[in-house]
């Protein structure tokens, strides 16, 4: 089907990414692919095989995953496959029309991606979170909602910003790195690691 959206990923964040392409209005069709057996639909809207088999998507698919290895694992294996990969934009999010984003990336309602900020491969920029201008974010990102990236801060592939963190402009993050809920970032980071705390320490 041309004009279909299958969603990886049956859970709690693949239902936001469903309700944010319902938005978009761009799709006449939705299915999930799920490994769980104990579901059929998600809000009914039917689960039509696993995750270990692309060969029942048929149109548009994307990543529903909030898990960012699990996520960048399975968005290899569909650009391997030369699915057609989308990004899913919520209408009530701003995102400026100067700013990069590549495929597979979600942004949710109230969010904000400012002026000459890169969103690499199936990144997050989850509820009411905020990147904001000159910013360059990796691939498999999740900005968890509420959380705050200020200009100019670079960051690298498969972190996670907690929710209601704060990262203080001009910083550079390396790969790897789990900052947790609240912490307050006024440093670069070049280790990877889980860091917690105002301002973060690592564990």
């Amino acid at each position: 089907k041309k004009n279909s959206l299958t969603i990886i990923g049956a859970g709690g964040h693949g239902k936001v990414c469903l309700e944010t392409a319902l938005r978009m209005k761009k799709w006449d069709s939705f299915s999930f692919v799920d490994d769980r057996e104990d579901i059929q639909d998600v809000l009914g809207y039917p689960i039509i095989g696993d995750t270990s088999d692309f060969s029942k998507i048929e149109g548009d698919v994307f990543v529903g995953i909030g898990d960012n290895a699990v996520r960048i694992s399975i968005l290899k294996s569909l650009i391997e496959s030369e699915m057609n990969i989308v990004s899913l934009i919520d209408p009530n999010a701003v995102v400026s029309q100067f700013a990069s984003i590549e495929k597979g990336c979600l942004v949710v309602a109230g969010a904000i991606v400012n002026v000459a900020t890169a969103l690499g491969v199936g990144t997050i920029v989850n509820t009411n979170a905020v990147v904001d201008h000159d910013c360059n974010l990796g691939d498999c990102v999740h900005v968890c909602p509420g959380a705050t990236v200020c200009g100019t801060t670079a960051i690298g592939d498969r972190v996670w910003v907690g929710t209601g963190a704060v990262i203080i402009q001009g910083q550079s993050i390396c790969s790897d790195v789990f900052i947790g809920a609240n912490s307050t970032i006024v440093t670069s980071i070049t280790s990877p690691g889980v860091y917690v705390g105002t301002p973060v320490r690592k564990l």
